[in-house]
């Protein structure tokens, strides 16, 4: 059963009563892989969700679940403003069609269009989803021209979010403490780990009998320190040279630190190491492996540990935001400092000698995702969110 909407507080379809939630999201396989749970806690709200993104395959999926789709291509590869233009001209129609009840703008770019978006009736709540800092921001040595779009970046993320009946949500401390600082110096902001993940209790840490796999899934962009974990496992190979390094995902022409062919035929020489594509069974692929490993220069919550946790699967992370605020260092896996891939070998080489702790982690970041970090937590903090008065 839905939970009852007051008509005090939304402006309700009158077509089916029910109020409207629509999400803008750069790509659909984002949001089917990484919003899917909130999604899914909004229909059980009562709610219809509407997601606008740019379309490929995940979209038939998305469709099949229960949400209303609609095309919005954010060119998220090009700076082009006449491209921009197309994208809000394209976003002001869905507002239009679909006058949702809530919007949630996810991830960066669309939240610095949302400056330019007109929302003319100001019942409708608006929340912005921070998944973490694009290249732009993150990047230590930007250049002139990174230096001057990361200044209008900060400028357009601060006027979007001035919005009336709006909130910012990030997904760590450290992402909270610098919107604080920069961003949202007055405007509602608010710290919710993730979107949630369903999770069931696991009585042991997971350990495969094969021969031992370290795994990565996710993009391959340099930005998830993969150059580092190239470095570190050529290191480990010294040792232990029967070890094996899976990484799971595609490469993203999109992102400028995509990595590219050479890169990719330069790490095959380590050895042992595996470029397996995508998959639509990640969390079979974690399960077969002996441990995760995740040395990204930022992350905003990572979907990736959860699938782990929710495994049993002992984890590397860096000490990203989104990394530490998901696990405490030796009590739920290990924590290695970001761009240093000394310390990423030692730290792998500690997991292949060390079962009993490996088995220990898996299962304490399984117990700790459960009670912290599933569905059933997380989804209610955003319904109620949406119920809170501005």
């Amino acid at each position: 059963m839905g939970q009852p909407i007051g008509s005090k507080t939304f402006l309700i379809n009158k077509a089916t009563n029910q109020p409207k939630a629509l999400f803008f999201v750069t790509e659909d396989w984002y949001f089917l892989s990484h919003r899917i749970e909130l999604a899914k806690g909004l229909l059980q709200a009562g709610f219809q969700v509407s997601i606008a993104a740019s379309l490929g395959p995940a979209a038939c999926e998305i469709k099949r679940l229960g949400f209303r789709v609609t095309p919005c291509d954010f060119h998220r590869a090009s700076l082009n403003p006449v491209l921009a233009g197309m994208t809000l001209r394209n976003m002001n129609q869905v507002l239009k069609y679909e006058q949702p009840n809530v919007v949630f703008f996810v991830a960066l770019r669309p939240i610095f269009l949302s400056a330019f978006l007109k929302i003319k009736n100001e019942s409708v709540k608006i929340i912005y989803l921070v998944c973490g800092f694009g290249t732009i921001i993150n990047q230590q040595d930007p250049g002139l021209k990174n230096s001057v779009l990361r200044y209008l970046f900060l400028k357009l993320l601060k006027i979007a979010c001035r919005r009336k009946k709006s909130v910012v949500v990030v997904q760590n401390t450290e992402d909270y403490k610098l919107f604080k600082e920069k961003i949202c110096t007055q405007q509602p902001l608010i710290k919710i780990t993730g979107t949630g993940i369903e999770i069931k209790k696991v009585s042991a840490g997971n350990s495969p009998p094969s021969t031992f796999s370290f795994i990565y899934l996710g993009r391959l962009i340099r930005q998830k320190g993969l150059n580092e974990l190239f470095q570190a496992f050529r290191l480990v190979r010294l040792s232990y040279p029967d070890v094996k390094l899976l990484l799971y995902g595609e490469c993203d022409p999109a992102n400028p630190s995509s990595l590219n062919p050479s890169d990719i035929k330069a790490a095959k020489q380590i050895g042992n190491l595996h470029f397996c594509g995508s998959t639509r069974q990640p969390e079979l692929k974690i399960k077969n492996a002996h441990c995760l490993v995740l040395p990204s220069y930022a992350e905003g919550f990572p979907r990736v540990v959860l699938q782990a946790a929710r495994c049993g699967t002992p984890v590397i992370v860096s000490d990203a935001g989104g990394c530490r605020e998901m696990v405490r260092h030796k009590i739920h896996g290990l924590i290695v400092r970001k761009k240093d891939p000394l310390a990423l070998a030692r730290a792998m080489e500690w997991m292949v000698v060390n079962p009993n702790e490996r088995r220990r982690l898996g299962c304490n970041l399984n117990r700790r995702a459960f009670q912290k970090f599933c569905a059933s937590v997380i989804v209610p903090k955003f319904v109620g969110l949406i119920h809170a008065k501005s």
